[in-house]
């Protein structure tokens, strides 16, 4: 697994323009939940995976 963060800025950014470009709605609160998640399933994903790659600490 290949684990590459993004801010929480530029995921509503992105959501932003893709609303508009595509007109699809992704409600901001998703965010921010799945960073919550991310936070607890990280951990575990490092745990299981043989490899297990984060991309920003390279």
């Amino acid at each position: 697994m290949h684990y590459l963060a993004c801010s929480t800025e530029v995921a509503l950014q992105r959501l932003e323009r893709r609303e508009k470009t595509i007109l699809r709605h992704t409600p901001a609160a998703l965010v921010f939940e799945r960073q919550e998640i991310l936070q607890v399933l990280l951990p575990l994903y490092r745990q299981a995976l043989d490899d297990f790659v984060d991309v920003n600490a390279v």
